[in-house]
């Protein structure tokens, strides 16, 4: 059973969608024995799966103990997982060693400005609530992403999970330093300009 609701923007623009999976294989097979052989059946895991290999961006699925359950291709790329098992098994905190999760500024993430520990404290990250990571890929290539998500709720809405979006801004990031860097050159020339004619 699928139950799809979109996270939206202070301003209320959608921007993604949180999707969560309920597994009804029991229900699903009971209700198929009442139906005629030769209806059509949907296989909604598999669909379910398509769309979730076909973003572009990294997807990661957390459990309530903060542990990757899910997370699709483009996050094995992004990290370089295409060959490391294990991911699940890892803690936080030893996911923050393995990556080199920093923020912004460089420092090493604490335990409570990790992305899986916000979404777990019922943290949704939308709008300005976004972070910036910078990450080291286990290829060795630095990534900076930006880090999106929301909470999973159970249906008395305990926090059950979390779901993250990590969308790689490398390279808007390094154009807007470069557009920051000659900005401040232009500036500089500019003042000293107007300081020689004066």
């Amino acid at each position: 059973n699928l139950t799809v609701s979109p996270v939206r923007s202070e301003a209320g623009k959608p921007e993604y969608f949180v999707m969560v999976v309920e597994e009804t294989t029991d229900r699903r097979q009971l209700d198929e024995q009442h139906l005629s052989s030769s209806a059509p059946t949907m296989n909604y895991a598999t669909e379910l799966e398509g769309l979730i290999e076909s973003l572009s961006d990294a997807l990661f699925v957390y459990d309530r103990h903060g542990r990757v359950v899910r997370m699709n291709r483009a996050a094995q790329k992004m990290l370089g997982l295409q060959s490391f098992q294990g991911l699940s098994s890892l803690t936080q905190e030893e996911r923050v060693q393995l990556f080199g999760a920093r923020d912004a500024s460089g420092h090493i993430l604490t335990f409570e400005q990790q992305p899986s520990s916000r979404l777990l404290k019922g943290e949704t990250l939308t709008g300005s609530g976004t972070i910036d990571l910078m990450i080291k890929s286990l290829d060795g290539h630095e990534v900076e992403v930006n880090v999106s998500g929301a909470p999973l709720y159970d249906q008395e809405r305990h926090v059950v999970g979390g779901v993250a979006i990590f969308r790689e801004v490398t390279e808007r990031r390094r154009l807007e330093r470069h557009t920051h860097e000659t900005l401040h050159a232009l500036l500089s020339m500019a003042e000293s300009l107007v300081f020689v004619s004066a």
